[in-house]
């Protein structure tokens, strides 16, 4: 599947592939250069939830599929993200 960023905040980032929601927790940061970090993404946070809101578990390979969404889409706005 595909994951595509929905929305990010200080503290998350939300993301969904049209049939489960993921949310991962983070820190927004305000770096001193653009070659800094601008989101902190915490690697043990990842939660993903069906339309119902039931829990669903993340295998590894929706993991680097929901990794790589975030990258490209930090990288779009010329950011930098740093995994944690």
């Amino acid at each position: 599947m595909s994951y595509v960023v929905t929305q990010v905040s200080r503290g998350d980032i939300h993301l969904t592939d049209g049939i489960s929601a993921v949310r991962v927790l983070g820190e927004g940061l305000l770096p001193p250069t653009p070659q800094d970090p601008s989101f902190v993404v915490y690697l043990n946070s990842f939660e993903a939830k069906d339309a119902n809101g039931v829990l669903l578990p993340m295998d590894d390979g929706t993991r680097k599929d929901v990794i790589e969404a975030i990258q490209d889409h930090f990288a779009k706005q010329g950011s930098v993200v740093d995994f944690e």
